[in-house]
């Protein structure tokens, strides 16, 4: 008969890390992630893995395009544009350069951000210059005016879409949730 004395301790620890094993092997379960990837149970507790966390979309410029912005927000996606719109009001030449930026979703509406950059006024060289400086006063305090709406994302693009066709009217921010100084009517 042979001497075994060294092999049953081994043995010992080989059934101690098999049951061991056994006893902390997670379920083979996988949870869905919004952004449509699954992750499985892992650690002491077996427990989900937590999922990666969403893709910041990169805000897409679309530079002096209103038509893009308009494109963009057919989904929310992050964009900006500079628009310059020009009008002529009983012979004043007014031309502003606004900054709209798409920000994404937030508790599903779309926020959208607008500031006035600069108002030029042309007058007719018949207007005092007296006038002239005082509408240029007002005009000039419009500048920097900023402010923020959460839109219904059908609505927001369907603004855009009558300013890109050069649309623009009182009720626009009507539908949606609007605050900052560009809204202050207070001058």
């Amino acid at each position: 008969m042979k001497n075994n004395k060294g092999f049953a301790p081994i043995l010992i620890v080989l059934i101690a890390v098999t049951v061991l094993a056994a006893a902390v092997a997670c379920t083979q379960e996988a949870k869905l992630c919004p952004d449509g990837s699954a992750v499985g149970r892992t650690g002491p507790n077996c427990e989900f893995a937590a999922c990666p966390s969403p893709a910041k979309k990169e805000t897409v410029d679309c530079n002096n395009d209103l038509g893009c912005l308009a494109k963009e927000s057919e989904n929310c996606n992050p964009s900006k544009v500079v628009n310059n719109n020009a009008t002529d009001l009983f012979g004043v030449r007014q031309t502003t350069t606004s900054f709209f930026e798409i920000k994404g979703m937030e508790l599903n509406k779309c926020v959208f951000y607008i500031r006035t950059e600069k108002i030029d006024l042309i007058f007719p060289p018949a207007v005092s210059q007296e006038i002239v400086n005082q509408q240029k006063e007002i005009y000039k305090k419009l500048e920097g005016r900023d402010g923020t709406c959460k839109f219904i994302t059908g609505d927001l693009t369907a603004m855009l879409v009558r300013w890109e066709n050069g649309h623009l009217s009182s009720d626009d921010f009507k539908t949606a949730e609007c605050n900052g100084k560009y809204f202050d009517k207070s001058l």
